[in-house]
């Protein structure tokens, strides 16, 4: 894993056009966890409010009529 610095300085050279394995040589990481960080930063995790709300629907009885019928 590494660390925070060094996924923003191989994103940082990424926009500069600068190719994966020099990035990868500077930092002294692997080639494919270069890779690795420019993949997951094009395409991000989805954020916690992307994920679906679910609603618990109404209880039978719960709106306020009786169920029994006379």
């Amino acid at each position: 894993m590494t660390s925070r610095r060094k996924r923003d300085m191989v994103l940082h050279w990424h926009e500069r056009d600068t190719d994966d394995q020099t990035i990868g040589r500077l930092l002294g990481i692997p080639v494919p966890e270069v890779q690795a960080i420019i993949a997951s930063a094009e395409h991000p995790a989805p954020s916690a409010s992307a994920t679906p709300l679910f609603v618990q629907p109404p209880v039978f009885g719960d709106d306020g009529g009786s169920l029994v019928h006379s």
